[in-house]
């Protein structure tokens, strides 16, 4: 197949400096990349599938402000005349708006092209791709386009793992859809919620989407990336802030909200520092209130054990270890290179939740996420989703007091306190 690249110099300097290790292992264009490492993946994802790549035209502004000769203009003449059968794509976001996308992809498909875009991993070659892509399209056209500002390339980076606005806002927009779905599947949904907090808020993917979502909701945020936070209280005034540290407290008062949203971080931290929030959750939501939080449950242990697991040399015993006690933290991604120490990744089997953390809240519903499914569950993270519900902080707090009993008479390590304070295992 022959293929046409392009590609478009960033508008300023964002570069972040993310690992080549980690850029490669996650297969994504860095933050603010510039022409010669966009050109390099261009040429990459042509030689792995075996098109016979032309050139890669650039141009040398953002797409609204291009000099000439205008390189997307030739690379779509190239298209139209029949010398290249596919453009890949460094960033989507340089090709068109993402409300825009749905009338490529209908001149693709009317052209007879296809479309790869290399910072989300979608092509309109396979089913799902253009599924997914038609589903993207079909969201952002959906809605108008916020006008709250976006953030700088490298923190979207640190939440999505990509620097592509779209992905960022649309994709937001359709994870919180989901899990405001399993809210009113149990009665509750966002807009019957009048306190929230996000928990892990980065800058701000969810709160710029609860602003409209959940309009008459005070909103919260808190996160332990302080530039963030600072980013978030400069261009979201909205949402209160606070800055979280490796572990609590936070400076909260008690019994603050009926909904905490902790997407993404259980699904990072060790067993200790998981205990330790929940009780500061548990803390922080009046009872009866909700907790809704995600894990890596059994779909994503699938995708990350043959991904960035596959050459762990102590991969049977890890297997073992998470069959047997349904739990398993592993260090050896590479998180670590731009992210605290203790932050790392974390897998759940639905046995252990439904057993350890009911010591602290009561367990209303786990949704077990599907691997591989069509549409937009592409842009969807694939993590399962917990929804629990607070109860008297007496009788977790007792719950607590019998296990850190148990591990003393039972010899099992250091008290329980001691180790939170000298970090993960």
């Amino acid at each position: 197949m022959r293929a046409v690249g392009y590609a478009c110099a960033p508008q300023e300097d964002r570069a972040h400096g993310v690992p080549a290790a980690v850029a490669e292992r996650l297969g994504v264009i860095l933050p603010g990349a510039g022409l010669d490492v966009q050109r390099e993946a261009i040429a990459d994802a042509c030689r792995k599938r075996g098109w016979e790549l032309s050139e890669v035209l650039i141009d040398a502004l953002g797409p609204d402000g291009r000099d000439e000769p205008n390189g997307y203009a030739q690379a779509m003449h190239e298209l139209e005349q029949g010398r290249a059968e596919v453009m890949v794509a460094a960033k989507l976001d340089t090709v068109c708006h993402w409300s825009d996308l749905p009338d490529l992809l209908d001149r693709a498909e009317r052209e007879g092209w296809g479309l790869l875009a290399l910072d989300l991993g979608l092509d309109t070659l396979s089913p799902d791709g253009r599924a997914a892509l038609r589903a993207l399209g079909a969201q952002a056209r959906a809605r108008p386009r916020s006008e709250l500002p976006m953030p700088p390339a490298d923190l979207m980076f640190r939440v999505v793992g990509s620097d592509s606005p779209g992905r960022f806002e649309v994709g937001g927009r359709l994870e919180l859809e989901q899990l405001d779905r399993v809210l009113r599947d149990h009665g509750r949904g966002l807009t019957e919620c009048g306190d929230i907090l996000d928990f892990g808020c980065g800058p701000g993917r969810f709160l710029r989407q609860l602003r409209a979502m959940a309009p008459q909701a005070r909103l919260c945020g808190v996160d332990q990336d302080e530039e963030a936070i600072a980013w978030v209280r400069r261009e979201l005034p909205f949402a209160e802030t606070a800055v979280a540290g490796g572990l609590p407290p936070l400076p909260l008062p008690a019994d603050s909200f009926d909904l905490v949203i902790v997407f993404s971080v259980f699904t990072h931290l060790d067993e200790d520092y998981q205990d330790a929030w929940l009780e500061e959750l548990l803390r922080l939501t009046r009872p009866g209130g909700l907790v809704i939080a995600t894990v890596h449950g059994r779909s994503k242990w699938d995708v990350i054990r043959h991904g960035p697991m596959a050459e762990e040399p102590d991969m049977e015993r890890m297997a073992a270890l998470l069959a047997r006690r349904g739990f398993l933290y592993w260090r050896g991604d590479d998180w670590g290179s731009f992210f605290p120490d203790y932050y790392h990744t974390s897998f759940h089997r639905t046995s252990y939740i439904r057993g350890h953390w009911a010591r602290w809240f009561d367990i209303v519903d786990i949704v077990e996420q599907q691997a591989n499914q069509p549409g937009h569950h592409a842009l969807l993270s694939g993590h399962d989703i917990v929804l629990l519900r607070a109860r008297d902080r007496q009788r977790g707090r007792a719950s607590l007091a019998a296990r850190r009993a148990w591990l003393r008479l039972a010899g099992l390590g250091r008290p329980f306190r001691e180790r939170l304070r000298s970090g993960p295992r």
